[in-house]
């Protein structure tokens, strides 16, 4: 029998086994995470897209349409200056602001002394508007171009209606008018005068307050009299000044053209006064307190563009008793020179280095080109 040689079967090489993996729960949100971002991206880009053209197109045409406005101007502004005047013209905020500013009354300059004709206002009609329109009518014709309103009378009566706290003081009626200062001053002004106010300084027999405000005191407290029994308002007092300060700044802003400074003096003292009241009156520099209450004047009146001017008497010069009156010392230099009927001295050379206009009693003499007539 014959063998078979015995093969070995030829086994099949046998392919690579291929495994299926299975994702885990991370990795499938890491791809979610990818496509959320990226879809987010795209949306991101077309917002960007979105709001630059809507932002810019608007830029760009404001910019451009600028560019041709502001060519446009330059070129008319170029033909209307080659071919018309340019016209500035006034808005009407401008217009009523200018018209506003138009006084009613007329416009007046201060005026120089040596341009003033002056008469004083009666008392009577300080307190009627009507009695004292008729009188300013009367004062223009004849001749006149200055009215002069005494607000503050030798003994203390006030002509207007003041504010100043210190008048309420006063024991007794002492405010004669319940018009204001601004409203005299206008009332002259309608009439076409100057108005100018006259106030009396320390002449002033008002006790004010139960200690008596500004008064001279005795060593135990009295306030002192004269020889006949009239109180005066001392200088050294701080109550004083402080009351001149306020009736000069209201009659200031009032809108007087000046302010007349009377009784800007000490009374006369008796020898034995002097050791009773002390307070330096009897050195010689006791005008210093004088020339400080005038000057307070003039500083309120100076704010206001108001002028001052201080008056002393004739016989005051000629005995050389004005003590007032230092013009080395003075913030001012106008003064008032006051006659009476018995004055006749002459008193030029005292005065050489004011600007002097003089005062009458009744009525200026004949030829007389600038004064003031107290009647």
């Amino acid at each position: 029998m014959s063998h078979v040689k015995y093969k070995k079967p030829k086994r099949s090489r046998p392919g690579r086994k291929v495994y299926k993996t299975r994702k885990s729960p991370s990795s499938k949100r890491n791809t979610a995470n990818s496509t959320i971002k990226a879809v987010l991206c795209i949306i991101g880009l077309a917002l960007l897209v979105f709001l630059g053209y809507s932002i810019g197109a608007p830029i760009h045409k404001y910019l451009s349409e600028k560019k041709a406005g502001e060519e446009s101007n330059i070129s008319s502004e170029t033909q209307v200056s080659e071919t018309t005047p340019v016209i500035t013209e006034t808005t009407p905020a401008e217009t009523t602001a200018a018209t506003q500013e138009t006084p009613d009354e007329p416009e007046m300059d201060i005026p120089a002394l040596s341009e003033i004709r002056a008469a004083s206002v009666s008392l009577e009609v300080m307190s009627d508007m009507d009695a004292l329109r008729d009188e300013l009518a009367s004062i223009k014709n004849e001749g006149f171009n200055a009215a002069v309103f005494t607000l503050k009378a030798e003994g203390g009566d006030i002509y207007f209606n003041i504010k100043s706290p210190f008048a309420s003081f006063a024991q007794g009626d002492n405010i004669k008018s319940n018009l204001f200062a601004d409203e005299l001053a206008d009332a002259a002004r309608a009439e076409g005068l100057y108005p100018i106010a006259r106030i009396n300084l320390l002449e002033d027999e008002n006790i004010y307050g139960e200690s008596g405000y500004g008064s001279y005191k005795t060593a135990d407290g009295e306030i002192w009299t004269d020889t006949d029994g009239i109180s005066y308002l001392s200088p050294y007092n701080e109550d004083t000044i402080d009351y001149i300060d306020d009736i000069s700044s209201e009659v200031s802003a009032g809108g007087f053209d000046y302010i007349i400074i009377s009784g800007d003096r000490f009374p006369e003292f008796e020898l034995s006064d002097y050791d009773e009241l002390g307070e330096g009156l009897a050195f010689g520099d006791r005008y210093n307190a004088l020339v400080r209450a005038a000057n307070i004047v003039y500083d309120n009146a100076a704010e206001q563009g108001c002028g001052v001017i201080l008056e002393v008497t004739a016989e005051e010069l000629a005995q050389r008793n004005a003590e007032a009156l230092h013009p080395e010392a003075l913030e001012f230099d106008n003064l008032s020179v006051l006659y009476d009927s018995a004055d006749t001295a002459d008193v030029s050379g005292e005065t050489n280095l004011m600007n002097v206009i003089s005062a009458y009693v009744s009525e200026a003499p004949e030829g007389s080109d600038s004064y003031i007539v107290y009647r």
